[in-house]
C-alpha cells in the first residue's frame, strides 16, 4: 500500500496537550455554537450528546482559525453518573459482552463525519 499522500498527524508535546485540555473540556455540558478556548486556541461546538440512558456523552469541536475537527468522548463519571457510567456501561459490558453505549457512540460518529464531510464539499 502507499501511504505517501497520507498526512502525518501532528504529535508533538503541544499538540498532545491541547487534546489533553479538549478531553478534559468535553465532560462539561455544551451546546452547539458555543465557543470554547483551549490552550489559547478558540473551538465552536459542532455537536454535543449528553445520553441520560446509555451514559454516552460526546463532543465534536472545530478549531477555528484550521477548521481541524476533534471528537472528544468522554469516559466513566463515578461522581456524576456512577449508575448509568459505571454499572450499565462498563459492568454490563464485561457481564453480557455487550456495549450499551455502542449505538449511541455509532451514531453520533456517523453524522459527525457526514457533517464535517459536508464542510468540505
Amino acid at each position: 500500500m502507499d501511504f505517501s499522500s497520507v498526512k502525518r498527524m501532528d504529535m508533538s508535546l503541544g499538540k498532545v496537550k491541547e487534546q489533553a485540555a479538549l478531553s478534559a473540556n468535553s465532560y462539561k455540558e455544551h451546546y452547539v455554537g458555543e465557543k470554547v478556548t483551549i490552550n489559547g486556541n478558540s473551538y465552536v461546538v459542532e455537536k454535543f450528546t449528553n445520553s441520560k440512558d446509555s451514559g454516552f456523552s460526546a463532543t465534536l469541536y472545530r478549531k477555528e482559525n484550521t477548521n481541524e475537527y476533534t471528537i472528544a468522548y468522554r469516559g466513566t463519571e463515578f461522581k456524576e453518573d456512577f449508575y448509568n457510567d459505571l454499572v450499565k456501561a462498563d459492568l454490563l459490558s464485561g457481564i453480557i459482552n455487550k456495549n450499551t453505549q455502542n449505538p449511541d457512540r455509532e451514531k453520533f460518529t456517523k453524522e459527525a463525519i457526514n457533517q464535517i464531510s459536508k464542510n468540505f464539499r
